[in-house]
This record gives C-alpha cells, sequence and structure tokens, in this order.
C-alpha cells in the first residue's frame, strides 16, 4: 500500500508542483505521521524536495508537469471528477476513460475509492497512459494502443479504434473543450473526437465531464450531439440561463457544488 500512497503523492505534484502535509493528510486519508514519513521516503528516493510544511517536485522530475491546460479551472475539475467518482460508478464496472484533463482528476478519484475500499472490482478501458498509471495498482486497466502522443499522454488512430471496437462499454466518461446546445459537445482534436465516436457508439450510459467555462464554446469538431449523451456532469457556476437551456432540452445534468 506504501508505493501505491507515493503513486499518488508523485501524480499529485506532477499536476501542481507542491503538496503540503495537511493536504496529503486529506488526498490519502491517513496521518500526518504517515504522510511525514512518505515525504522522507520520498526525499531519499530524490524524488521530492521538502519544504516547509510539505514538499515540492524536484527540477529533474518536475520537466514532466503536463501542459498548463490541466492546471486552468483545477478546482472545478476535482470537484466534477469527486461527484462522478463517488455517485456515477459502482462496484464491478466496466468503463471507459477518455485522455482529457478532467478525465485524468476522474481517475485519481477512482483510485482514491479502490484503496479505501469504497469501490471494488472495476475494470477500466482507456487509451491514456496518465489514466493507466494512476489506476494500474488497484484495479484491471486495459490499455489501448496506437500512435502515442507524448504531449497528451494516449494513443490515438486506426489501430486505437480498431481496439476499442472490440469491447462493450457500461459507462463511458469523456471530457470535452466545449459544449452548445446547437453543437453538442466538441473538441479541438479530431482523433480524440473519432475515438469518443467509436466508444459513444458502443456504451450504454454515456457521461461528459466539463468545466462551466466549457458552455457556448465550439470546439473544432463534434462528437455527440445533445441527445447521444445521458448525463453532463458540470459545476454549479454554470448561469441560470444555461440551467434552463439543459433543462428545456431534456438534458439531464449535476451542477456539483465547489
Amino acid at each position: 500500500m506504501k508505493r501505491n500512497l507515493k503513486n499518488i503523492i508523485i501524480d499529485y505534484l506532477h499536476q501542481y508542483g507542491k503538496l503540503k502535509n495537511n493536504d496529503a493528510v486529506e488526498l490519502l486519508d491517513v496521518s500526518l505521521s504517515t504522510v511525514r514519513r512518505l515525504m522522507i521516503e520520498l526525499e531519499e528516493q530524490n524524488l521530492v524536495t521538502r519544504i516547509h510544511g510539505g514538499v515540492q517536485l524536484n527540477g529533474d522530475v518536475s520537466r514532466y508537469l503536463f501542459s498548463e491546460k490541466e492546471l486552468k479551472n483545477a478546482n472545478q475539475k476535482i470537484a466534477i471528477a469527486d461527484f462522478a467518482a463517488n455517485n456515477l460508478i459502482d462496484d464491478q464496472d466496466v468503463i471507459y476513460l477518455d485522455s482529457g484533463t478532467t478525465i485524468k482528476q476522474l481517475a485519481l478519484a477512482i483510485s482514491r475509492n479502490l484503496l479505501s475500499d469504497n469501490l471494488k472490482e472495476l475494470t477500466v478501458i482507456t487509451n491514456s497512459l496518465a489514466n493507466m498509471e494512476i489506476l494500474n495498482d488497484f484495479c484491471e486497466v486495459i490499455l489501448i494502443g496506437g500512435i502515442y502522443r507524448e504531449k497528451r499522454k494516449d494513443f490515438a488512430g486506426f489501430a486505437t479504434e480498431r481496439f476499442l471496437e472490440c469491447f462493450n462499454y457500461q459507462k463511458a466518461f469523456f471530457g470535452a473543450d466545449g459544449f452548445d446546445i446547437s453543437t453538442g459537445y466538441s473538441g479541438n482534436d479530431p482523433l480524440t473526437a473519432s475515438i469518443n465516436e467509436t466508444v459513444k457508439a458502443r456504451t450504454s450510459c454515456k457521461h461528459v465531464l466539463i468545466d462551466s467555462s466549457k458552455f457556448n464554446t465550439i470546439g473544432f469538431v463534434s462528437y455527440a450531439s445533445v441527445a447521444d449523451i445521458d448525463i453532463l456532469i458540470t459545476d454549479e457556476n454554470i448561469t441560470a440561463e444555461k440551467r434552463s437551456q439543459l433543462e428545456e432540452n431534456n438534458i439531464k445534468y449535476y451542477a456539483v457544488e465547489l
């Protein structure tokens, strides 16, 4: 278990650079003394440097930080992901996770639930190397190969889609770069949009996780209409007008408190 806890710490640091001890207690659900011991061991492995009240990534490690996009609206993404993990995923589910930054937060939330035995016997299918690294110690993960894209930490292309066609999914969780009533859910990467279309066609219950800043934004290519998605999860910052639009179009949604 100790190695798994370290993985969670390092993954958090890859996103945010620093982690306070008190925040680590909440993140890992362990005692402060356990957190301090883990931090010391990570420092001895030359992975982190201890600072006042916490740790930060060493310079050689921090070069692997994701793009600034992952940090944008981070609090909203975490809240949305926590809600989805706690309310929309059940024991023994077979789920697909796409490779977006909000879905990576969902993978982290799922890993915490698996670690605490709040979730059991989950099977995850994903084209995201980042998601696989988070979840591989906690549940069965099927990593879909193809052309590896370092900047997105995922696999895409013809081979990826052919492999995805081999499975049927109980639930799928997608992100999006934009959402508009008329154009539906869209993204700026055509390969990811094509992958999502492939998975969507083979999934019983389809979810999209987006923070409120994505509303009334239209990405380069649409991958789903409003009718294609069963549940939309966003944050409470959506306006009353947007809530009315969702309700008028019979879109089931959750606006998560922050």
